[in-house]
């Protein structure tokens, strides 16, 4: 899931256009995106407000941590790369003696 509909600059460009009636190529290209977009994206929007409510009515919608500050747990696959990155250092030293 992205994390934003429009970008910075397309909001400004419909800002502008709502607030100056300024309006030009790129934002006819919105308009066009929009007309075709549009029913999906209320469709999803009526979804996420769903799952809002209920993650509300679960007491679920604030961040928290996963685990507790100072028991971090790194991922199988780094701390065996710095396994295997000690081993490797370990022989070249050892070779090159």
């Amino acid at each position: 899931m992205r994390r934003y509909i429009l970008t910075e600059k397309e909001r400004q460009r419909l800002t502008d256009w709502i607030l100056y009636d300024d309006e030009d190529d790129s934002t006819r290209k919105l308009f066009h995106i929009w007309r075709y977009s549009y029913p999906r994206l209320r469709d999803d929007t009526q979804l996420l407000i769903l799952v809002t409510k209920k993650l509300r009515a679960k007491v679920r919608c604030e961040t928290r941590p996963r685990i507790k500050p100072g028991k971090r747990r790194l991922p199988r696959w780094i701390l065996e790369g710095r396994t295997l990155l000690r081993e490797m250092k370990r022989t070249q030293i050892i070779n090159k003696v």
